[in-house]
């Protein structure tokens, strides 16, 4: 398994809590009742997940991921010193020395959220050519028109918001998913100053066609005038 680092949270995949110990739930209506009931009993659902986790115990993986870090500070090669470490140190740690970090795989699935999720390859990814020659985003395959990206990374590591570059490979249709915020935002700012622009040429042509008029009013008293002058004469 491979652990993603997200921009913001993600949105945790959620399990059924109707699940009654004697029977499972017939209809849609039971399981709603047996959801509330469930509710009722030991809280929310987090709350739920936590009771659970509990009761079966951790097991390497949930150690791993709670200790696995997207860049370590302090990198340990060396297995004498890695044996100082705890025992989740010691299994994220081998976990990331095994990880290449030439480039990285990136998860577009909310890009319409702004939300991106990225992690290091691993090297089953790297033999194959995934992130290099195969486009950086988890389920794109495509091998043509692939440019590099220094994606600047800030997610939330151990309580504090980090920082790093993670360099990319990217089709040309996952690019500009990538870059999904700042077209939208460059569009709505051309946007403006497109609508600015009319609204400055519209008062402009209508400032115009005013002054326009009034001349024509002046010309048009002027002659009348100057008609009724000779008149008398």
């Amino acid at each position: 398994k491979t652990h993603f680092k997200y921009m913001t949270d993600h949105g945790t995949s959620r399990t059924s809590a109707c699940h009654s110990a004697n029977r499972k739930p017939r209809n849609a209506k039971e399981r709603h009742e047996q959801f509330t009931q469930t509710l009722q009993r030991y809280g929310h659902e987090s709350d739920l997940q936590a009771l659970q986790s509990a009761s079966r115990g951790k097991n390497d993986y949930d150690i791993l991921t709670e200790h696995y870090q997207l860049n370590r500070e302090k990198e340990i090669d060396d297995d004498e010193d890695l044996e100082h470490e705890k025992y989740g140190d010691q299994l994220a740690i081998r976990y990331e020395n095994e990880l290449d970090k030439d480039f990285g795989i990136v998860d577009l699935s909310m890009y319409e959220k702004c939300k991106y999720g990225m992690r290091w390859r691993t090297k089953t990814e790297a033999l194959k050519g995934k992130g290099h020659r195969i486009c950086g985003a988890r389920s794109c395959e495509e091998q043509h028109g692939l440019k590099t990206f220094c994606a600047p990374f800030v997610y939330v590591e151990c309580g504090e918001y980090k920082h790093t570059d993670i360099k990319l490979k990217l089709c040309k249709e996952c690019a500009v998913k990538l870059n999904y915020k700042k077209e939208k935002k460059d569009k709505k700012r051309h946007k403006r100053k497109s609508d600015k622009h009319k609204r400055k040429h519209k008062h402009r042509s209508k400032k115009h066609r005013s002054s326009d008029s009034e001349s024509e009013n002046e010309n048009s008293n002027s002659s009348r005038s100057r008609s009724r002058s000779r008149k008398k004469h």
